[in-house]
């Protein structure tokens, strides 16, 4: 028999369950092949205690049941329309096998994403559920079944409980990634040996990104010691030495790109800081020589000659001073 059940939240499983007059039969953990109509499928990743371990969620709608055992009054098969159906959210773990799948098939490139096909489709998904079946009044009528359905909201899933091998669904992505052709003018050598251009150096005094223009306003260029004097010359020079054919592909995400992109801008960055400090430093030495040679010229004009030493000849500017002409006239005038 097929019939539509309950919810456990309808009002009715309450009532119900606090009336002793009525004969209920109750199964609990009982397995299920539950129909999902999945609606979201998506591409998630664990925290770093995981090392980021990547998993697939997955969301849809429950509407079909169908229970390992045949419930009471001969219910088989349990079924719900949609948008009345039961929410589930499954978790997807992958093995180590799957994974290696996965990068295989271009994990680590831009273009690698979860296929439009695995949403929108029915899933058939393992489970448990409760269920409580009430008695019909008569015979020839249908019980009523309240079903609850384990971790509806968690549901963890794997190759082993599912039966899907989902990493098989996946395309192949790396055709699509187009390698970058560059030319090995600041990049290291492609040989057999890797060159490990930090495998000598500690960089024990780290600090965070800033300004570069701020960096070199507040600290002087004699606290620039972060590494020791010559050793990105040094780096550049084996890298050169090391170089492989003039044009080499480069598929993105390997180690010679990331020390294209990385650490090559940081080198030059680092050693175009380190020639403007030396440029500061020869505009501060010729400024300074110039007010040195300014002092010494001011010191070498003689020294002027107090007053006091003059004598009676020196005119004092206190007393009023006259000429002889403008006396005589004075003198001539009538009355004086």
């Amino acid at each position: 028999m097929k019939i539509a059940p309950l919810k456990i939240s309808d009002p009715w499983y309450g009532r119900i369950l606090n009336d002793d007059q009525v004969a209920i039969e109750s199964l609990h953990g009982v397995p299920i092949e539950s129909t999902v109509q999945m609606e979201l499928v998506e591409l998630l990743h664990s925290g770093p205690e995981d090392n980021y371990r990547p998993y697939l969620h997955m969301r849809g709608e429950l509407t079909e049941a169908i229970p390992a055992v045949e419930l009471p009054y001969g219910v088989t098969e349990l079924a719900m329309r949609r948008g009345a159906g039961v929410n589930v959210d499954a978790f997807y773990d992958f093995s180590p096998r799957q994974l290696g799948e996965l990068v295989d098939k271009g994990y680590f490139t831009e273009e690698f994403q979860v296929p439009s096909e695995m949403s929108g489709i029915p899933w058939t998904l393992p489970g448990r559920a409760d269920f409580l079946v009430v008695p019909p009044v008569y015979s020839d009528q249908p019980p009523v079944v309240f079903m609850s359905v384990y971790d509806q909201s968690e549901l963890e899933l794997d190759q082993s409980n599912s039966g899907y091998d989902l990493s098989a669904y996946f395309p192949d992505y790396t055709p699509v990634a187009q390698p970058t052709r560059v030319k090995l003018v600041d990049r290291p050598g492609m040989g057999d040996t890797d060159l490990d251009v930090f495998s000598d150096v500690d960089f024990v005094d780290r600090v965070p990104e800033e300004d570069p223009a701020s960096v070199r306003r507040a600290r002087p260029a004699d606290q620039r010691a972060d590494v020791p004097t010559g050793v990105f010359s040094r780096l550049v020079s084996e890298i050169t030495a090391q170089r492989g054919p003039v044009d080499s592909v480069v598929v993105p995400g390997s180690p010679v790109d990331v020390y294209h992109s990385r650490v090559s801008p940081a080198v030059d960055q680092v050693l175009s800081a380190t020639q403007v400090d030396a440029e500061i430093q020869a505009v501060a030495a010729e400024r300074a020589a110039g007010a040195e040679a300014a002092d010494a010229e001011a010191q070498a004009e003689p020294d002027l000659v107090p007053a006091s030493a003059l004598g009676d000849d020196f005119l004092d500017l206190n007393e009023p001073q006259y000429d002889d002409e403008t006396a005589t006239e004075d003198d001539a005038q009538p009355g004086q």
